[in-house]
């Protein structure tokens, strides 16, 4: 307690003296705070308060337990409470007074401690022995790569994203095969195209275009996954991923010559293996390389030829040969495919297909070529 008043007082006499070394310049009338802490005679000043108001039991408090009268500060602490309840003030200068009070009742001040800042000091002690009982090496098996792999592999869930890839061996389950199929996010992953192979093959797979990874694969990455899978090409998703990878850069303009003959060759070159579900696409295709030829003057019959054998109702087909091919997905000539080839819709194309026929009619013997196609 002597230990207290002595830190009480030093406190004060820091603060009586880091006021006393104001300049004479910035001095201005003071506070009741500053002149109850500056004054020598406190019981005086103490009372100017009105009775009954907050800073009357404050300071009266205040004053108490400094000069040590522990029982009346408690005095004017119970009333202050009883007339204001708790608050923050009433609670900071009640904690106060508990703690000046612990040489005279120890465990009202511990009880209090306890309750009010929820300390618990009933866990038991440890036992002398109880390191004896700790491990003192690690686990083999806590430590092996291959068992740590396997055991993410069971969640890929739960592992960062830089480790997906020495997960592959062991996604031997449908479930984890495809939530590790959407979180990977790098074509360069080792073996990427072979496990994406192994969830296309499952029986109930959704198909190309449903995992994030299978926008982000490259052109060369789409060609070897068609040849591990040729019947790819029957999926719309895979069929739009390539036309997609076949588009020049941002940096070439269609308008150039040059640049939209590469184009369409490379469209011709992938659409040729399409199937007949297709032949909408195809017929895009071909029609437009069929416009850049007539407009170069080089009109290829065979390239011709197999436009028009596309199944369509055309007005101008030989009518057994439109029949031939009624159960045949026909050509829709306002398909839009612009949005994958870059090429306008085909529209009506008489007008380019009697253009092509008047060409060859004037350079061939005979009609023999068309004859089982056009009336």
């Amino acid at each position: 307690m002597r230990t207290l008043y002595r830190s009480i007082g030093l406190n004060l006499c820091f603060s009586i003296a880091g006021l006393s070394s104001l300049p004479m310049a910035m001095t201005q009338e003071i506070g009741f705070s500053e002149r109850f802490a500056l004054t020598e005679n406190r019981d005086a000043i103490l009372g100017e308060l009105i009775p009954g108001t907050e800073p009357y039991y404050y300071y009266h408090c205040l004053h108490c337990q400094t000069v040590g009268k522990i029982a009346e500060a408690r005095s004017h602490l119970d009333t202050w409470i009883a007339r204001s309840g708790l608050n923050e003030q009433t609670k900071r200068m009640q904690t106060r007074q508990f703690l000046l009070e612990y040489r005279t009742n120890s465990q009202a001040t511990l009880d209090y401690l306890r309750t009010e800042f929820a300390i618990k000091i009933d866990h038991s002690a440890p036992r002398k022995d109880e390191a004896a009982e700790l491990q003192t090496r690690l686990e083999s098996n806590l430590l092996d790569w291959k068992s740590l792999l396997r055991n993410y592999a069971a969640s890929p869930g739960t592992i960062e994203n830089v480790a997906l890839a020495h997960l592959v061996p062991f996604l031997d389950q449908p479930a984890t095969l495809r939530s590790w199929l959407e979180r990977i996010d790098r074509v360069d992953t080792p073996d990427l195209l072979e496990t994406i192979q192994r969830e296309l093959a499952l029986p109930d797979s959704r198909g190309f275009g449903w995992a994030p990874i299978h926008n982000l694969l490259t052109s060369q990455q789409l060609v070897e996954l068609q040849k591990s899978n040729p019947k790819l090409v029957e999926s719309a998703a895979f069929v739009q991923a390539r036309l997609r990878r076949i588009r020049p850069n941002d940096d070439a303009s269609l308008e150039d010559r040059n640049v939209l003959r590469d184009h369409l060759t490379a469209l011709e070159s992938f659409v040729t293996g399409l199937p007949e579900s297709q032949n909408s696409l195809i017929a895009s295709v071909l029609y437009s390389r069929l416009q850049f030829d007539q407009r170069d003057g080089n009109m290829d019959r065979e390239r011709f030829l197999r436009y028009l054998k596309l199944p369509s109702a055309r007005p101008f087909l030989n009518q057994d040969y439109a029949a031939q091919g009624i159960r045949r997905p026909q050509v829709n000539f306002g398909a839009n495919y612009k949005g994958e080839t870059l090429l306008d819709a085909i529209g009506d194309d008489s007008s380019l297909v009697y253009s092509y026929l008047e060409h060859f009619f004037k350079t061939d013997a005979n009609l023999d070529a068309f004859s089982s196609i056009i009336d």
